[in-house]
């Protein structure tokens, strides 16, 4: 991070300053040019931050600003509306609900000041936490006995924390599963412990943590995740929406969803027992199922899945790749199915909004795959028409050429690219990168609100 700043109050209440977040390209590093495309270019209020300081959120701003567009914060600032895990879970002796901790952590070096010996038997069952079948269920086949692993441990732990029923994390946020039943682990994992009577509401827990909600929320939010490595801390984890069914708007079915989302662990725990092979068949199946009744209970909109879709698919793969030529989403080069869906997206929104108006928008594109540039036409009209896409015209590949040439803004080792949207009688022209990033249902929904946005502030007639 680089920060610039001046010992200098703002005059203005509503400054905003500007947040620069540039993303991995294909551009040659040695070179020492960062390119920051338009999209990257953003504004924070410094109020919001000030005021977010004083609960500790501040972090939060800037994080979910970094890979979010304007409606992802939004949709995050709605999910934060609900009630916080923290809410109901916390350490031991808190008198919260629900209880958290680590795993035991053995004294392999003899470094402990207060060494402890182990106050389990030595048939007590163990999970590794490389085991690759903490994944939504865990059983106690998938188990083995601790005999004399751990001779020595390193602190006490409370042998509260590893009595079912629980829901089991790992500090990568890759791992997650529900457990009935006691299990000893080691403190790489950490456990989520309830009464019998919460079992349910626990299974309905692992279910969330494993869903993509719960993934776009933490990759938007948690401190390390997209940025520096796959890491979530426990506290974030604890920070995540979740409203208990009598604290959302209808109750009864939520708690219907609760009872629905419990059953299907119950099934996928039968399939496991009676066919091992197909575990993870059966568990990706299962997951289908409850992924639908997840966004049900938080009430989610179609456009508010697109967000999570797009963030969980193409924009968590391309955050922190290991190398600018390997496999990295964004920078994929859109396909027509790709360019077709951010058109028809686009215009779909957009007709939504100016349902009254007798005139419908209709898009086109013509592509340019050796500049690496598209122009998409929106095009008022007295009826919809199907898009249509073309290659560019040898005019129009020089008039390409020579935009590409003015669009970048050089200030020093940054390079600056501005978005281009032209405004023409009935058409509005938009150039775009062909890389995948720029056409994805998300960006579509993102320049169908700053078009719109446009046409206010210009004062026309939409």
């Amino acid at each position: 991070m680089i920060v610039k700043y001046k010992s200098v109050k703002p005059v203005d209440k509503n400054y905003m300053f500007d947040y620069e977040v540039p993303k991995v390209d294909r551009h040659d590093p040695r070179k020492g040019i960062v390119t920051v495309l338009a999209e990257d270019q953003k504004k924070i209020m410094l109020t919001e931050v000030t005021s977010q300081s004083k609960d500790d959120n501040a972090p939060t701003i800037l994080k979910k600003t970094f890979w979010g567009s304007l409606r992802d914060t939004q949709f995050i600032n709605r999910l934060q509306a609900n009630p916080p895990l923290n809410q109901i879970v916390a350490s031991l002796n808190e008198g919260k609900r629900w209880i958290k901790g680590q795993g035991v952590q053995p004294d392999t070096k003899g470094t402990s000041v207060t060494p402890q010996k182990p106050w389990w038997k030595p048939n007590h069952l163990f999970i590794n936490a490389k085991s690759k079948l903490i994944n939504l269920i865990l059983l106690k086949s998938d188990c083995y006995e601790i005999r004399d692993s751990f001779p020595v441990l390193h602190r006490p732990r409370d042998p509260k924390l590893f009595q079912g029923p629980m829901v089991l994390a790992n500090q990568g946020f890759s791992k997650f599963a529900y457990v009935d039943f006691d299990i000893l682990f080691q403190d790489s994992l950490q456990s989520i412990c309830g009464p019998k009577k919460d079992e349910d509401l626990l299974k309905f827990l692992a279910a969330v943590l494993k869903s993509n909600l719960s993934k776009y929320f933490l990759f938007h939010t948690s401190a390390n995740w997209g940025i520096e490595r796959d890491k979530v801390h426990f506290f974030e984890l604890l920070r995540l929406p979740f409203p208990l069914p009598e604290s959302t708007p209808d109750p009864s079915k939520s708690e219907q969803i609760v009872k629905q989302v419990a059953d299907c662990f119950e099934r996928l725990k039968e399939d496991i027992q009676g066919n091992f092979l197909e575990r993870k068949n059966s568990i990706k199946e299962t997951q289908g199922i409850i992924e639908p009744l997840i966004y049900d209970y938080y009430e989610i909109s179609e456009q508010e899945k697109m967000l999570i879709e797009d963030t969980v698919n193409i924009l968590e793969p391309s955050s922190t790749p290991h190398s600018v030529k390997g496999n990295i989403p964004t920078l994929k080069p859109a396909t027509f199915e790709n360019r077709k869906t951010y058109v028809d997206l686009l215009c779909e929104v957009l007709n939504s909004w100016g349902k009254r108006s007798k005139f419908k928008v209709s898009g086109e594109a013509k592509i340019s795959t050796s500049i690496g540039l598209g122009i998409v036409t929106l095009r008022k009209s007295d009826s919809i028409k199907p898009y249509s896409e073309n290659t560019t015209s040898d005019a129009l590949q020089s008039s390409l050429k020579r935009i590409t040439k003015t669009l970048p803004e050089e200030k020093g080792r940054f390079s600056y690219l501005r978005g281009l949207k032209v405004f023409e009688k009935n058409e509005l022209h938009i150039v775009k990168p062909l890389a995948l990033r720029h056409w994805t249902r998300s960006a579509a929904l993102n320049d169908a609100d700053e078009i719109a946005a446009a046409i206010l502030s210009a004062g026309r007639d939409n």
